[in-house]
């Protein structure tokens, strides 16, 4: 049993809550706020630019 959850660790399959290295990846990712907020601190934040990132 141990093996099995340490292959699942390994590839992915399995995520601990408040691990940095085993957590979901999705807890890794900016919210759409959070990422508009970014893009305005990194200075490609105007609309016009948006709007190319998408294309």
């Amino acid at each position: 049993m141990l093996l099995c959850l340490r292959d699942g660790l390994r590839s992915g399959d399995v995520f601990v809550p408040g691990s940095r290295r085993y957590a979901a990846p999705a807890s890794n990712l900016y919210t759409p706020v959070q990422g508009q907020a970014k893009r305005i601190e990194f200075g490609c934040g105007s609309p016009e630019v948006s709007l190319l990132v998408r294309l």
